[in-house]
């Protein structure tokens, strides 16, 4: 192993930019995003609170991978796929390797129906799956049967 290309950002320009959402948008996308997802307010809240403070911060991709590991090391799958479309929203980066490990989690708790979506999700994001993208899909969905 050990491969893998530099950072290429060929077409990167080309992802409509972020919509300029204001607060009040912002807040209701949120909270349909975190009712349709199952959580309770309290983790609606939480959950605004930390992206709307990103959004200030600006972190990097590696520390936005960083967060999202955590809320899936404590089992925490449905905050962290609610945290992935609130990130996309306020124009944070979320990339392959964050739609990947939100995949493996749902593979993991054999939930094949959500890493389908999360597959759509992450085409129709514009962001490319990836050869580990397609293998998390394939074993999910063998181990379905």
């Amino acid at each position: 192993g050990g491969g893998g290309g530099g950072g290429g950002f060929s077409g990167s320009s080309t992802f409509p930019a972020a919509p300029s959402l204001d607060p009040t948008q912002a807040g209701a996308a949120f909270r349909a995003m975190a009712e349709g997802a199952g959580l309770n307010h309290m983790q609606s809240l939480n959950l605004q609170h930390l992206v709307s403070k990103l959004s200030v911060m600006a972190p990097s991709k590696l520390e936005l991978r960083k967060l999202l590991q955590g809320f899936l090391s404590q089992e925490r799958v449905p905050e962290a796929h609610v945290l992935i479309g609130m990130l996309r929203l306020v124009g944070l980066p979320v990339d392959v390797v964050m739609y990947n490990l939100l995949m493996t989690a749902y593979k993991k708790r054999r939930q094949w129906q959500l890493v389908i979506q999360v597959m759509g999700q992450m085409q129709s994001s514009g962001t490319a799956p990836d050869i580990v993208s397609y293998n998390i899909l394939i074993d999910a969905c063998g181990k379905a049967q």
